[in-house]
């Protein structure tokens, strides 16, 4: 990463996001970060990433090479990565790690279908200040996929809005229409992907307007396959 000045200081993101890998990085449910190095004189961070194999669901629908639905339902396979997808992030959050920036981009399938995630740097770790305020909310491109109560400001995030953005990126995936883009649009998703079998009712669910109302990751995880 190169350059930083004043008020564009981008090192406190880049340590903020390898604090968060970190604390979950014995569960591999994400690309590690290693120790990084700062030059001040030619202003470069050296961030050393130890990437795992794997695609993006934004990649997977671009692609068109998992094929998610079948006849009126999932295929087996699409259908296992949604319950891990919500097992990884039961995982994520028992670490005391709300990621707040969950979209397609930063959904990750690795091998054997393993869900990981990627992109931290505007996650909450436990007993740690919040990065949020570096960023500008409205900016970042998780904004389409987030939960209605931090649609414009995520200091307020809980693991519950996490779901919500998770849910919304998998119906994305099963909606498998990669030209779908903005706020609007892409909420309108799940009205597009209706009832895909039982596999889908439960991120349907996540899509709760309260928060109390979503299951969290763990519930999420046991629904029907």
């Amino acid at each position: 990463m190169d350059g930083w000045g004043p008020g564009v200081d981008e090192r406190r993101r880049v340590k903020h996001e390898r604090q968060a890998t970190k604390q979950i990085a014995d569960i591999q449910r994400s690309w590690s970060v290693e120790a990084t190095f700062e030059d001040d004189v030619r202003r470069w961070i050296i961030i050393p990433i130890r990437p795992i194999p794997s695609v993006s669901l934004a990649r997977h629908a671009a692609a068109g090479k998992l094929k998610v639905r079948r006849d009126q339902g999932l295929t087996d396979r699409a259908a296992e990565i949604v319950v891990d997808a919500f097992e990884a992030l039961a995982e994520v959050h028992e670490k005391g790690v709300v990621h707040r920036g969950l979209m397609p981009d930063r959904i990750l399938v690795g091998k054997n279908d393993r869900v990981m995630f990627r992109d931290f740097y505007l996650a909450h770790a436990e007993s740690d200040l919040t990065v949020g305020p570096l960023v500008a909310d409205t900016v970042d491109r998780s904004v389409p996929f987030r939960a209605p109560e931090v649609e414009f400001v995520i200091s307020a995030a809980t693991t519950k809005s996490d779901v919500y953005s998770l849910a919304l990126s998998l119906l994305w995936w099963i909606n498998g229409d990669v030209a779908v883009k903005g706020s609007d649009a892409i909420k309108s998703v799940p009205a597009a992907v209706g009832q895909l079998g039982p596999v889908t009712e439960t991120p349907l669910a996540c899509l709760a307007e309260k928060p109390n109302d979503r299951p969290d990751g763990a519930d999420a995880a046991k629904q029907p396959r």
